[in-house]
C-alpha cells in the first residue's frame, strides 16, 4: 500500500471521524479507506485531534444548532473543493489535479476541530459511539475469486465491525459465502454471517466482535452452510497487526 499525494476522497476525513458523512459517502470512503495509506494517515490524524480535543476540555452543553453550523462549513468548503475539479468524474472516489487543493477542505476541518473550544468538546462528547476508535485491517482476495483489482477489508468502529469487499467474484452455483474467525489454537469458527454477492461484487457485512481472534477468512461453502471451512479460503484478513488505531 503507498500513499498517493493526489487522493480526492481524503477531503471526507472529517466527516468520516465525526461520523457525519450519509450513508452512502460512509460506504464510498470505507472502501477506499482500506486500500489508501493517504487516507489512513488523515483519518488517524484527525482523530488524534478529536480525541485529545474532547479528553482536554471539559465538555459543556453545546447550542442545538452548533454541529449543523460546523458540518455546514466542512461540508462548504468541500463542495468548493470539488468545484475546482469539475472536469473529474462525480464518483467519490477522484483524483483532484493539485494536493493544494485538497488541504483546503482538512485545513478547514482541522481548524473546525481546534477552535470550538469547550463547546467542541461537548460536540464530541455528544457524539458517543460515532467517534469511538477506528481500526482497519486491510485483506486479501485470492484470484479465484475476484479480479487483481478486488478488494477486501475489515473496519471497526466503536461496536461496529464490518467487511468491506469490491469487485468480488458470486460463489459458485449452489454454494454461499461464509466467514470465519480464527483464534488459535482453536479450529476456525463461523461468525454467521452468511452472504453472496450481486453484479457489481461490492457488499458490506456485518460481523461479531473480533476478541482474541487472529484472522478472518471467508470460504465457498453449501447454501446452508457449514460447521467447518471448506479450504482455500476466498478472502484473507490479518487481524495481528491492524491499521492506523485512532482513539
Amino acid at each position: 500500500m503507498k500513499p498517493d499525494d493526489d487522493c480526492g476522497p481524503a477531503h471526507m476525513a472529517a466527516g468520516w471521524v465525526l461520523g457525519m458523512l450519509a450513508p452512502d459517502e460512509a460506504r464510498a470512503f470505507a472502501a477506499h479507506l482500506a486500500d489508501c495509506a493517504t487516507c489512513q494517515a488523515e483519518v488517524a490524524s484527525l482523530q488524534a485531534a478529536a480525541d485529545a480535543m474532547a479528553d482536554a476540555v471539559p465538555p459543556v452543553a453545546p447550542p442545538p444548532e452548533l454541529r449543523g453550523r460546523l458540518m455546514a462549513t466542512v461540508n462548504d468548503e468541500a463542495e468548493l473543493f470539488q468545484a475546482a475539479g469539475s472536469h473529474e468524474s462525480e464518483r467519490v472516489i477522484t483524483h483532484p489535479p493539485r494536493r493544494r487543493l485538497r488541504r483546503a477542505p482538512l485545513a478547514a476541518a482541522a481548524v473546525t476541530l481546534v477552535l470550538g473550544g469547550a463547546v467542541l468538546g461537548g460536540v464530541l462528547a455528544d457524539l458517543g459511539p460515532r467517534r469511538a476508535e477506528s481500526r482497519t485491517f486491510p485483506g486479501i482476495v485470492t484470484p479465484a475469486a475476484g479480479p487483481p483489482a478486488a478488494r477486501a477489508a475489515i473496519l471497526v468502529r466503536g461496536d461496529e465491525t464490518k467487511l468491506v469487499l469490491s469487485d468480488l467474484e458470486g460463489a459458485p452455483d449452489g454454494q454461499i459465502y461464509q466467514a470465519w474467525l480464527e483464534r488459535p489454537p482453536s479450529a476456525p469458527v463461523p461468525t454467521g454471517a452468511l452472504f453472496s454477492v450481486g453484479a457489481s461484487g461490492d457488499t458490506t457485512i456485518s460481523l461479531p466482535p473480533l476478541r482474541g481472534a487472529r484472522r478472518m477468512i471467508v470460504t465457498s461453502e453449501p447454501s446452508r452452510g457449514s460447521t467447518v471451512p471448506t479450504p482455500p479460503p476466498v478472502v484473507i484478513v490479518d487481524l495481528v497487526a491492524p491499521g492506523p488505531t485512532t482513539g
